[in-house]
C-alpha cells in the first residue's frame, strides 16, 4: 500500500515540478501586484488552485523569515547590550558610556 502511495506522490509531483515557476511567478503577482489569482494563474497557464496554495506558503515563509530576520538583528544587540551592563559599563544607545 505504501509503495502505490509513494509511485502515486512521485507521478505527481513530477507533473507538478515543471509548473513550479509558473505557480512561484504567479503567486508572486498575486501578493505584490493585487492582481487576482484565476488572473496570474492564466497568465503563467497553471492551476489557480496551485497558485492559491503557493500563495498561502509564500506569505508564511515572508512572516517567518521577517520574524528570524528581527530575532537575528535584535537578538545580538540586547546581549551585547546585557553583556556590557554587566561588565560595569551602561549603555546608550549604541555607544556605551
Amino acid at each position: 500500500m505504501e509503495e502505490a502511495l509513494s509511485e502515486d506522490w512521485t507521478r505527481e509531483y513530477a507533473l507538478l515540478r515543471p509548473k513550479l515557476a509558473g505557480f512561484l511567478i504567479a503567486a508572486w503577482k498575486v501578493d505584490r501586484k493585487e492582481m487576482k489569482a484565476d488572473a496570474a494563474a492564466s497568465e503563467q497557464g497553471v492551476e489557480t488552485r496551485q497558485v492559491e496554495k503557493w500563495l498561502r506558503w509564500l506569505r508564511s515563509f515572508r512572516g517567518r523569515m521577517q520574524h528570524e530576520l528581527h530575532t537575528l538583528v535584535f537578538v545580538p544587540r540586547w546581549c551585547l547590550r546585557i553583556r556590557r551592563y554587566i561588565l560595569g559599563r551602561k549603555v546608550i544607545g549604541r555607544s556605551a558610556v
